[in-house]
C-alpha cells in the first residue's frame, strides 16, 4: 500500500501545479493534464486584461478581468479564418488557428502589384533596357535616349559662368540636332562635340575639337530647358565636366555642382521661339560647322560612371559659418543674415565638422550643413516651468514641448502675469461700487478679515453692479467707407462726420463700403481693406496677387543685353538697399561704369508679366524710366528682366518696346541665398 499511496500523492501534486497559461497550443490548452482545469483558447493573439496589458492565449475560463477580441475556443479546437496572401482571401485554416472572419477581412488584402519595370538608356545602342538602376518608364526613357540633341536644347544660347571663382565675360553655346560648339566670347568654337542624350537630365559630348582632344568624352547635366520663361527669353542651367580625366559625372541637380572644381556651371538664355521677330542672338554666333560622324569611343567605363551616385558638393564647414557668434536662440534667428537657425541637437557640416554639442546650436545657416540630428527651428518659444511650483520660471522650450503649441509662448513677457506662485485671492470690497479680486499671500490672508485661509478664492460675486448699456451711435460714410461706429456720445461729438449726422443703427446692405486690396510687404499676401482706397491698392484680389511678390532688387546682378542693338558682353549691376537707393552698373567689355540713384514705382503689368516701374537717375544727369520683373527663380539663381531706354527722358513702356535698337533690355541673374557655392560678389562693379 505504501507505493500506491506515494504514486497517488505525486499525481495529485503534479495536477495541482498545472495552470492554463502554461499551454502554448489549442489542443494542449483545451485538454489539460489536470481535468479539473477549465481553459479557453484565444486565437490568433493573446487575450487582454482590463487594464490593457497583454494576457496569454490559453486563459482560465473561470477567471475574470480579461477579454479575447479574436476567435475564442472553449469546447474544442475549431478552424478559424487565415489570410491567403497570394490572392488576398480569408480561408479556413487548421483547427485551433485563425481568427474570426470579420477580423481576418480587415487585414487581408490582395498583394500589391509588382512595381512597373524601370528602364535605363544603353549608351552604346541607344535603346531602352530594363535595368535595376533604371529611373523611369519605357516611354520616359525612350523620349530621352538618342544619338542626338534634345529638341528643346537646339539653338543658340548666351550664358554666364556662375561657378564659384567664375571668370567674367559672356560664354556662347550653339546646339544643332547632333552637335554643339561652345566657348568664351573670344573663342566661341573652342570646343566642338557630337551630342547624345542619355536621360532627361544627362548629355554625352564626344569631342571633335580641339584636335588634341578628339574622341574624349565629357558628360553634362542640365535643368529644364526654357525654365524660367521670361518676356523674350527662356533659360536653363548646365553643369559640364571640365576634364574627361575627372571620371565623375555631374549631379542630376545642377545646383549640387556648385562649389565643385570638377565642373563648369553656366546659366544660359535662348530667345523664345515665338519671339523670332523681336529676339535674335544670331549676331553673337555663326552657325557651327558640321561635325564628323562615325566617331568610335570606348563607352564601357562611362556607362559605369553614369550609374555612380554623383558626389556631393563642398558645403562648407563650421569655420565658414557666420551664425556661430550667437549663443542664444533669440539673437540667432534675428541675425541680419536671415539664414541662421537653431538646432536642438548637433549640426554636421559637409566637411564632417560639427557644432551644437555644447548647447550653442546657432550654426549651419550661413554656410550650409548636412544635417541637424534633432529639431532645426526658426522660432524660440518659451514655457512656464512648474517643476518647483512655489517658484515657477520662464525657460526655453524643449523640442518635444515645441510640438505642443498649447503650452508654448512667444516670449517670457507674455507669460509673466501668470507664471508665478500665487497662494490665493481675496475680494477687496473697500469700494463697494468697484470691488477687486486681488492676490494675497498666506500671511496677508490670515490677517485680512473675510479672507478664508482654507479656501482663498474671490467667488462669483466679486463684481461691480452691471452698468446700463452705453448709447451707441453710427453714421454712413458716403465716401465709400460704409457703416461707421459704434460711437459713444463723447466719441461721436469728437468725430466731424458723426457729430453732423448720426443714428442708433446703420444698415450695411444700404450703406456698403468700397473694397480694395493692398499687398502686405512683409508676408507678401494681399489683404482686403474697406473705405477710400489707399495708395498702391487694387480693385480685385487677382490684380493684387499678380504683383504681390518680393520685388527688392538689392544685391549684385550679372547679365547680358538681349535687345536688337546688343553687343556680346557681360553687364554687372549693384543695387544698394532701397533706403540708400544707389545703383552702379558696368560693361565688362568696355569698362564703362554708370552710377546714380534708383526708385521703384507702381506696378506695371506687361501681358502675363507682373512688373514694376523703375526710374534710374544717373550722376551725369540723365533720367531713364523702364520696368522690371524679378519674381522668377531657377535652380541656382533668381532672374530679373529689365527694360530701359537709352536716351535721357525716354521711357521703355513694355519689354517688347525695350527690344528696340534705341532702347536696352537685360536678362540678369543673382545667386539664390540657399545655394551653396554661388557668390557673385567678385563681379560687383567698382
Amino acid at each position: 500500500m505504501r507505493p500506491l499511496a506515494l504514486a497517488l500523492a505525486l499525481a495529485f501534486a503534479l495536477a495541482a501545479a498545472d495552470k492554463c497559461p502554461q499551454y502554448q497550443s489549442c489542443s494542449d490548452c483545451l485538454n489539460p493534464k489536470d481535468p479539473a482545469l477549465d481553459c479557453g483558447w484565444c486565437s490568433p493573439d493573446a487575450a487582454i486584461f482590463a487594464d490593457g496589458t497583454k494576457a496569454t492565449q490559453c486563459m482560465d475560463h473561470t477567471s475574470k478581468g480579461w477579454a479575447c477580441f479574436h476567435l475564442y475556443m472553449h469546447d474544442g479546437c475549431i478552424a478559424g479564418y487565415v489570410c491567403d496572401h497570394e490572392d488576398g482571401q480569408c480561408k479556413l485554416g487548421p483547427p485551433g488557428t485563425g481568427d474570426t472572419k470579420e477580423n481576418c477581412q480587415i487585414k487581408c488584402h490582395p498583394p500589391a502589384p509588382p512595381p512597373p519595370p524601370q528602364y535605363a538608356c544603353n549608351i552604346t545602342t541607344f535603346t531602352c533596357e530594363v535595368a535595376p538602376e533604371g529611373k523611369t518608364s519605357k516611354d520616359g526613357c525612350s523620349s530621352a535616349c538618342s544619338n542626338s540633341t534634345p529638341a528643346e536644347l537646339v539653338g543658340l544660347w548666351r550664358s554666364l559662368d556662375v561657378q564659384l571663382h567664375f571668370a567674367l565675360g559672356e560664354y556662347l553655346m550653339n546646339f544643332t540636332e547632333r552637335s554643339v560648339a561652345w566657348g568664351p566670347l573670344a573663342s566661341p568654337r573652342m570646343y566642338e562635340a557630337q551630342v547624345a542624350t542619355l536621360s532627361r537630365t544627362t548629355l554625352r559630348l564626344t569631342l571633335t575639337a580641339p584636335a588634341a582632344d578628339a574622341g574624349a568624352v565629357l558628360f553634362a547635366s542640365y535643368s529644364t530647358p526654357g525654365w524660367p520663361t521670361g518676356p523674350e527669353t527662356g533659360a536653363t542651367a548646365v553643369a559640364l565636366q571640365r576634364s574627361a580625366s575627372s571620371h565623375r559625372a555631374p549631379p542630376e541637380d545642377v545646383s549640387n555642382a556648385m562649389g565643385d572644381a570638377d565642373f563648369d556651371v553656366y546659366v544660359m538664355h535662348k530667345c523664345n521661339d515665338w519671339k523670332a521677330g523681336k529676339c535674335s542672338f544670331a549676331p553673337a554666333f555663326a552657325s557651327p560647322k558640321k561635325s564628323a560622324s562615325g566617331l568610335a569611343a570606348s563607352l564601357a567605363s562611362f556607362e559605369a560612371l553614369l550609374l555612380e551616385k554623383p558626389s556631393q558638393p563642398h558645403l562648407g564647414g563650421m569655420a565658414d559659418d557666420k551664425c556661430t557668434v550667437h549663443a542664444d536662440c533669440d539673437s540667432c534667428i534675428n541675425d541680419p543674415l536671415k539664414v541662421c537657425g537653431w538646432c536642438d541637437g548637433v549640426i554636421t557640416f559637409g566637411d564632417k565638422s560639427t557644432c551644437g554639442a555644447d548647447g550653442k546650436g546657432c550654426c549651419g545657416g550661413a554656410s550650409g550643413f548636412s544635417k541637424c540630428d534633432l529639431a532645426y527651428r526658426k522660432e524660440c518659444p518659451v514655457v512656464c516651468d512648474w517643476t518647483n511650483w512655489t517658484n515657477p520660471s520662464c525657460r526655453a522650450a524643449t523640442s518635444t514641448e515645441i510640438k505642443n503649441k498649447v503650452q508654448t509662448f512667444p516670449d517670457c513677457e507674455t507669460i509673466a502675469p501668470w507664471c508665478k506662485y500665487t497662494f490665493g485671492h481675496f475680494c477687496n470690497r473697500t469700494d463697494p461700487v468697484a470691488p477687486q479680486c486681488v492676490e494675497v499671500t498666506k500671511e496677508q490672508c490670515e490677517r485680512t478679515p473675510g479672507c478664508d485661509v482654507n479656501n482663498p478664492n474671490c467667488g462669483n460675486n466679486c463684481t461691480a453692479p452691471t452698468p446700463p448699456p452705453p448709447t451707441q451711435l453710427f453714421y454712413c460714410d458716403e465716401a465709400g467707407g460704409g457703416c461707421k461706429g459704434p460711437f459713444t456720445n463723447k466719441t461721436c461729438a469728437a468725430d466731424p462726420m458723426c457729430s453732423k449726422k448720426n443714428t442708433t443703427s446703420c444698415d450695411p446692405t444700404k450703406c456698403s463700403a468700397t473694397v480694395s486690396y493692398v499687398c502686405d510687404k512683409d508676408s507678401f499676401k494681399c489683404t482686403q481693406v474697406a473705405g477710400k482706397p489707399p495708395a498702391h491698392s487694387f480693385n480685385t484680389s487677382k490684380a493684387c496677387e499678380e504683383t504681390c511678390y518680393d520685388n527688392d532688387v538689392a544685391g549684385v546682378w550679372r547679365g547680358i543685353r538681349i535687345d536688337n542693338g546688343f553687343v556680346v558682353d557681360e553687364w554687372d549691376f549693384k543695387f544698394s538697399e532701397l533706403a540708400g537707393g544707389t545703383v552702379t552698373y558696368k560693361s565688362k567689355k568696355t569698362g564703362t561704369i554708370f552710377s546714380g540713384t534708383y526708385e521703384i514705382g507702381d506696378p506695371a503689368s506687361d501681358q502675363q508679366f507682373s512688373s514694376y516701374t523703375l526710374t534710374i537717375k544717373l550722376s551725369t544727369g540723365e533720367t531713364l524710366v523702364g520696368l522690371y520683373d524679378n519674381q522668377d527663380q531657377g535652380p541656382i539663381t533668381k532672374f530679373m528682366y529689365l527694360g530701359m531706354p537709352l536716351a535721357d527722358g525716354d521711357v521703355a513702356k513694355s519689354y517688347d518696346d525695350a527690344m528696340d535698337v534705341k532702347k536696352q533690355e537685360f536678362v540678369l541673374v543673382a545667386c539664390l541665398p540657399q545655394v551653396a557655392g554661388c557668390d557673385f560678389s567678385p563681379a560687383s562693379p567698382k
